[in-house]
This record gives C-alpha cells, sequence and structure tokens, in this order.
C-alpha cells in the first residue's frame, strides 16, 4: 500500500494510486498505522508538522478528507511546475 522512506529525524510515505478516494482512503490508514507505531514505540507524531503531497499528471480536482482521529492532515502547500 506504501512505501515508507525514513531519514535521521524524518520519515515519509510514498503512496501511489490512481483513483482519488482509494488513494484518500490509504492516506487515512497509512497515517492511523504510523501512528500506532509511534505511540506503541513512546514517540510522538506531530500534526502541525504532517502534511501530504498529492501529485497528478491530471488536471482534476478532489477535496480530501484526510484526519487522524478528530484532528485534520493537511496537504501541503508546495506547488509545482510540471
Amino acid at each position: 500500500m506504501y512505501n515508507p522512506v525514513l531519514y535521521a529525524d524524518d520519515a515519509s510515505l510514498i503512496i501511489t494510486n490512481s483513483d482519488n478516494q482509494v488513494f484518500e482512503k490509504y492516506i487515512n490508514t497509512a497515517i492511523l498505522q504510523l501512528n500506532r507505531w509511534f505511540n506503541s514505540n513512546l514517540l510522538l507524531l506531530n500534526l502541525e508538522k504532517t502534511y501530504f503531497q498529492p501529485k497528478t499528471l491530471m488536471q482534476q480536482t478532489y477535496t480530501y478528507h484526510t484526519k487522524l482521529d478528530k484532528s485534520p492532515v493537511y496537504i501541503a502547500q508546495i506547488f509545482w511546475d510540471w
């Protein structure tokens, strides 16, 4: 479902799916699983620094509803020139 990329003090998940609704479900599932792993290892997932960045080659808009418990996880405000 996703591939983790780990750094010294950071982590990234690469999630791929061409269906926006499935992609959204994968994001929510991955964030939940990641948070559980953090908690079981006495770590904290900082939601103020947790974002996701969807990338697509298609000109489409989709409103993602991503959250952990009741806290939203926001889209990173980075714009790419493709």
